[in-house]
């Protein structure tokens, strides 16, 4: 009688599982439109922040102490260059006003790391972002809920902890892999890592 009660939890986790990854992808693919302030619609999520170029520059958008919020990377109306008619890099002028300020700017950000360049046992490269990976809120991140740090040093995987204060120059300015691929819109170079 376990087994069929096992077997049954199973399936419902299976069938959960498939129809977030399911759901997950068909946003990633075919985002819901949404109206623009100027009444076009485009495909860019639906978030409860206010839009950036709205929201006061300067101390209100950081965080605790110095730290720069999330929510000054909010690019709401962006587009991969899959869904765009010129795929082209999008540059710092592309950007809204809040993000671009910020390029080539010392700032300290705080978020959820994660492994991605590794090579001999240490991370030379890793993201940074708002959400823990697998987090249970149940949504894909977004482009700009993540900065590709590249530290100063490469930093051991053992030493590497989960959540992070990171601080050095964010660039801002679209990253394609070579095959087209968005890697990242921010990325902060020449950085320090720090365990939160």
């Amino acid at each position: 009688m376990r087994w069929v009660v096992a077997l049954a939890w199973l399936a419902a986790a299976l069938s959960a599982w498939t129809f977030t990854r399911t759901t997950s992808l068909e946003l990633r693919l075919a985002p819901a439109p949404r109206m623009a302030s100027d009444g076009a619609p485009h495909g860019a999520p639906i978030r409860s922040t206010p839009e950036p170029d709205s929201m006061p520059p300067g101390p209100a958008l950081l965080g605790a102490g110095d730290e720069l919020a999330f929510e000054r990377l909010a690019f709401d109306d962006y587009d991969p260059p899959g869904l765009r008619t010129n795929a082209d890099p999008l540059g710092p002028a592309d950007f809204p006003a809040a993000a671009r300020a910020l390029d080539g700017q010392r700032v300290t950000l705080v978020g959820f790391s994660q492994a991605l360049q590794v090579s001999d046992g240490a991370a030379q490269a890793l993201l940074v972002a708002r959400f823990p990976p697998g987090c249970c809120f149940g949504t894909v991140p977004v482009f700009d809920e993540w900065v590709r740090v590249e530290p100063a040093e490469p930093v051991e995987l053992v030493e590497l902890p989960s959540l992070v204060r990171a601080t050095g120059t964010l660039v801002v300015g679209e990253s394609l892999v070579e095959s087209g691929e968005v890697e990242c819109l921010y990325r902060l170079t020449g950085a320090t890592l720090a365990e939160y």
